[in-house]
């Protein structure tokens, strides 16, 4: 690789700081000053061009491009730089638009580090939804601001799914009700999934598999993922960590995924719930 591709390289990376780091509307204000730069420029005006830009921190990100740009010589006209910017910018403002991951945290904190709880992430969640929400989990007890909002959000016209772990037990007996925590009213107007012992593989034991899974989908388009289950204890006291993702193309199909366990009744309906 020669000096130039180097050089070319480095400004390429810069120019992919900016995007990263700028807003769009400061972008398209640099731009716009690069393409009115007259023929035959001098160095000094190049540098000029930053004095559109009022915050100091963003002037000395586009420095870094200008100054790249100009110390190396590269055979770059003003309005080509620009539309690079530009098209920097556009694209990092299309992927933040694609998906985003946050990560989420229950428990010990000592540093304070900002990572939201995982059930201030979920009732955010629950609370935006317009049209569907599909929770899975494997345990559930005392969620009142859980079940409370997932009841709101059926008030506002949300369909609500819940897939929970089967009560049978391999004696026949009855354990606690995993739809206890949900209570009547909940229950009775969401659609209830559980996966039935009989559709469970067995290993060399004799055990049977385990609904593990512990997620919410939200109008397939944002998906809280992680290692809580709906209970007081993982939403408050214990340590469990989650990611919450936004957009692209994981929620849906997780939630297509879920969707096809019921359609191939691997997941069954719990039709002894009493519908309101």
């Amino acid at each position: 690789m020669n000096q130039e591709d180097n050089a070319s390289n480095a400004l390429l990376d810069q120019i992919v700081v900016v995007g990263r780091s700028v807003s769009s509307s400061s972008v398209e204000l640099l731009c716009q000053a690069l393409e009115q730069l007259p023929d035959g420029y001098t160095k000094t005006q190049c540098r000029d061009v930053v004095s559109v830009i009022a915050s100091q921190g963003t002037r000395q990100h586009f420095l870094s491009v200008v100054d790249l740009w100009l110390e190396h010589e590269l055979p770059i006209p003003p309005v080509a730089l620009a539309w690079a910017l530009r098209a920097s910018s556009q694209t990092e403002k299309q992927r933040q638009q694609e998906q985003s991951l946050e990560l989420v945290w229950t428990g010990p904190n000592p540093k304070k580090t900002p990572l939201r709880r995982i059930d201030q992430a979920l009732l955010s969640l629950l609370n935006e939804a317009k049209e569907s929400i599909l929770l899975v989990t494997y345990a559930s007890y005392k969620i009142p601001n859980i079940r409370k909002a997932l009841l709101e959000s059926i008030k506002r016209g949300v369909k609500v799914t819940l897939v929970v772990e089967s009560h049978e037990k391999e004696d026949g007996n009855d354990s606690f009700p995993p739809l206890y925590a949900f209570g009547k009213e909940l229950s009775s107007k969401a659609e209830v999934f559980f996966w039935p012992l009989a559709n469970r593989e067995r290993d060399e034991n004799g055990h049977r598999g385990v609904l593990h899974v512990k997620c919410a989908i939200i109008d397939g388009k944002a998906m809280l993922l992680s290692s809580a289950n709906l209970t007081g204890s993982a939403m408050t006291m214990n340590m469990e960590l989650g990611v919450l993702i936004r957009g692209g193309n994981m929620p849906e199909q997780v939630e297509r995924h879920l969707l096809s366990l019921q359609e191939y009744r691997i997941l069954e309906e719990n039709t002894n719930v009493e519908r309101s």
